[in-house]
């Protein structure tokens, strides 16, 4: 039972590590991709060993799963805690002048920023530049261009000046 246990606290630490070096590989440093996957390797080691032990293969297949499962969502709830974050840009196109309106009110009653332009010619169309600083204002702009059924793309900044 004690090899059981041990191997359960490895797997789940190598998953976790595994989801954040995933990540850490795509938007961070070669340097800092590097230590976090030297890190991941190093403790599969641990994992690899605990693998070969003597317990059923059902019992590994579903401790495996379970720890993927749960290692998982520990790592994505660390990195969404430690995520700073960022200016979000997020662009949409209002083709009526009252859901315009609403969406003018509405951003403007929240102080979020915002610009637009109407279109020239034969249709109007209202193209709004949205500016969120995080999480909570990006949920209200989504809020609102959803009441008025706007589609909408959203552009993450994350350059460094």
């Amino acid at each position: 039972m004690q090899i059981i246990l041990i191997y359960l606290v490895f797997q789940t630490i190598y998953v976790i590590l595994n989801t954040i070096k995933s990540i850490l590989t795509i938007k961070s440093t070669k340097l800092v991709a590097s230590i976090a996957s030297a890190v991941t390797y190093a403790v599969y080691v641990f994992v690899l060993i605990y693998t070969v032990a003597d317990f059923s293969i059902y019992v590994k297949a579903g401790l495996t799963a379970a720890t993927n499962f749960i290692g998982t969502m520990i790592s994505m709830a660390i990195l969404d805690k430690i995520r700073k974050d960022r200016v979000w840009k997020i662009e949409a196109t209002v083709n009526n002048l009252p859901d315009a309106n609403q969406v003018i009110n509405e951003l403007t009653a929240t102080n979020i920023g915002f610009n637009y332009v109407v279109s020239c010619g034969a249709r109007r169309d209202y193209i709004f530049n949205i500016y969120s600083k995080n999480r909570k204002e990006s949920s209200t702009v989504k809020n609102i261009l959803n009441n008025v059924k706007v589609k909408f793309s959203v552009y993450e900044n994350n350059l460094k000046l």
